[in-house]
């Protein structure tokens, strides 16, 4: 006996073989007199029935049955619909509806879009939209509204293949977010964040901002709130300057 999806790709191909065009066929399974097959299985039949290519198959789901962006990226992503990875979805999402980087992150993170992790939509954007990690930090802070701290452990804790240190860390989130270098400081520091001890917070303002050993001292004490000796210990042992050298930043601080 055949299954639904089978008697409807059946009921396509002779609608086809008939002239109908894929627009006309898609209305076809989807209307209420007919088989009324959900989304998925008519993304499915449009693709391997009628051999559409994805785009054209979103397209159709989008323009001639009026869908809306989220259940149309559901429908190319689901596994009973046509499986594509999250980065394919957003690529399609962004060329074919002209939606910017935000759009699509919204349409792919939580519900009622994909309900993707942080991690999984950051992957998306970098493989599907070619975002550098200031940009994704930039879409999730104005798309997505998460915190700093939210954002640069997502960021660190990236998927394979999407390795950052703390410095280019610390760099996205400065220029993505538009951070000064003590605010940076506390979101590598906090425990909400990348919860760093005070010399790993050193070597990531120094590396990734490409700050001097003053501008350093001036964005632990500003954002930590660390005392004179604290810091003078952490360019000591933290930034690996010499005890003369760390006379002279801390006299820079006075």
């Amino acid at each position: 006996m055949k299954t639904e999806t089978e008697n409807a790709l059946t009921l396509a191909l002779n609608l086809a073989a008939g002239g109908k065009t894929p627009e006309e066929i898609a209305l076809a399974l989807y209307r209420a007199d007919g088989p009324n097959l959900n989304v998925r299985a008519i993304a499915r039949v449009l693709r391997d029935g009628l051999d559409l290519s994805i785009v054209r198959v979103a397209l159709v789901l989008r323009h001639c049955l009026g869908l809306s962006l989220v259940t149309v990226a559901l429908a190319l992503y689901q596994p009973d619909g046509l499986n594509l990875s999250a980065g394919q979805v957003a690529h399609v999402m962004r060329e074919e509806f002209d939606l910017s980087a935000t759009q699509v992150a919204q349409a792919l993170y939580r519900e009622p879009g994909l309900d993707l992790t942080g991690q999984q939509v950051m992957q998306a954007l970098r493989e599907g939209l070619d975002l550098s990690a200031t940009q994704v930090a930039q879409v999730f802070s104005r798309g997505l509204c998460l915190g700093a701290e939210v954002i640069a452990r997502v960021l660190y804790d990236a998927p394979e293949g999407i390795d950052l240190n703390v410095a280019e860390v610390a760099r996205a989130i400065r220029d993505g977010l538009d951070l000064s270098a003590a605010h940076v400081a506390r979101v590598l520091y906090a425990l909400a964040g990348l919860n760093l001890d005070t010399g790993q917070v050193a070597r990531a303002l120094r590396d990734g901002l490409d700050l001097s050993p003053v501008a350093v001292a001036k964005a632990l004490k500003a954002g930590l709130d660390l005392t004179a000796e604290t810091i003078a210990s952490v360019l000591r042992d933290g930034l690996d300057l010499k005890s003369r050298d760390v006379a002279d930043v801390m006299s820079g601080l006075s």
